[in-house]
């Protein structure tokens, strides 16, 4: 197929508005980087009958997915609420999952540019958080009071706990990719992110965020031992030093146990209940709040999820969408273990090591929190996806082969803005 003389311009475009989302994940501003991607992919269906998409191990499962949601929505309880927000989550999924996926298919170098975008808006968000934090800390202002750093007009706490703890993870994996002078700038980074992740106080985050680091470290380090327990010794006494420099989330922490069983298991145990009363098809996909107010105990506090990922999902779209989810998993796992080698271009960062930590990362933080349920978090989940499941470019020259050699669509093939 010819080249279209605009694909060039579409490249510039898409790119410019992927590292917008990227950057703007760890505030909680992606929304922005979404409006720009969504009026990229509006102007290729009118001009090109297409969006931007290229094809991976992932497009049935999510179709089917997607199917899914949608019986669920006409079959919820709350069919107006379920079907609004179902409609808006497949929106978004395509635009940004299918706006990733074709750069990293088609654009060279993109993988590397959007993972140090990424790290660098998690720096601006944890400084921008710790700032949050000192104001309440100083003025005790009314809507400061909970003493838990957030980004005004952005993410809560547990929100920018989760950005952070992802942010500080992928600082972690560039600090022991990168030479001398580098790897002290993503060391620091990843200090910052540490520092804002406990300024939030997310308990989740911070599981999370020790898997995540212990990960990375042990697979790039595994090699060296004694420089890995340097390593891992210095991150515990960082972790310990900072947890203790933070009274807030101390006192936080030392209530875990009493907490997960005051609330969370109450809350999870009343999610069973309601995947019973709907086993197949659930309540309808962000519907649990509504659902759960007509269950909960007389003087509980309204929820606005099961804080489990996979409970929420089960309440929400029922074994039947959980089972599709599922399939979409592990899609991701076996495009991941069977995507070619040496797909990286000349000089970029090997990243595998630190995407797989990211994605072990949000899994554990998603055992006991739902931070992923909005168009500006899940940019963050798309990301990932497609950068388990896309085989970049292996350099200028090869665009088009390389991304068929991957499954997916070559560059001329793909939809462009």
């Amino acid at each position: 197929m010819r080249r279209n003389a605009s694909e060039p311009r579409a490249g510039h475009y898409t790119s410019f508005a992927a590292l917008v989302t990227v950057a703007g994940f760890s505030l909680g501003y992606s929304s922005i980087g979404f409006g720009l991607l969504f009026l990229g992919a509006l102007w290729s269906a009118v001009k090109n009958r297409r969006i931007p998409w290229a094809r991976t191990p992932l497009d049935v499962p999510l179709a089917v997915f997607g199917a899914v949601l949608l019986v669920s929505a006409a079959a919820s309880p709350y069919p107006r609420l379920a079907a609004g927000v179902t409609l808006m989550l497949l929106i978004s999924g395509a635009v940004y999952f299918g706006a990733f996926a074709w750069l990293l298919a088609a654009v060279p170098g993109t993988r590397d540019r959007l993972l140090r975008g990424w790290a660098a808006g998690a720096v601006l968000a944890a400084i921008t958080g710790l700032m949050y934090r000192a104001l309440a800390h100083r003025f005790a202002a009314q809507d400061l009071l909970q003493g838990r750093a957030e980004i005004p007009r952005g993410v809560g706490p547990n929100g920018l706990g989760t950005t952070l703890m992802l942010g500080g993870i992928l600082s972690a994996g560039l600090a022991l990719r990168a030479e001398r002078g580098e790897r002290l700038l993503w060391a620091g980074a990843g200090v910052l992110c540490l520092a804002g992740l406990l300024a939030s106080g997310s308990r989740a985050s911070l599981a999370g965020w020790i898997a995540g680091v212990a990960y990375v470290v042990w697979r790039e380090l595994r090699a060296r031992p004694a420089q890995m327990a340097a390593i891992a010794g210095a991150a515990l006494l960082l972790l310990v030093g900072a947890a203790a420099a933070t009274p807030q989330f101390a006192g936080r922490l030392g209530h875990t146990v009493s907490d997960v069983n005051g609330n969370r298991v109450r809350i999870w145990h009343t999610s069973l209940e309601m995947i019973a009363d709907r086993p197949l098809l659930g309540t309808g996909f962000g519907t649990f709040e509504r659902a759960y107010d007509r269950r909960r105990a007389q003087g509980a506090s309204p929820e606005p999820f099961a804080f489990n990922l996979w409970l929420n999902l089960a309440v929400e779209t029922g074994l039947v969408g959980l089972a599709a989810a599922l399939w979409v998993a592990v899609a991701a796992v076996r495009g991941w273990r069977h995507r070619p080698g040496a797909a990286d271009p000349p000089g970029a960062a090997e990243m595998g090591p630190a995407i797989v930590a990211l994605w072990i990362g949000l899994l554990v933080d998603q055992l006991a929190d739902n931070t992923l349920f909005s168009i500006s978090t899940s940019a963050g989940l798309w990301l990932l996806l497609a950068l388990v499941t896309v085989v970049p470019p292996a350099g200028v020259g090869r665009g088009a082969g390389a991304a068929d050699s991957a499954g997916a669509e070559p560059a001329p093939a793909a939809s462009a803005v």
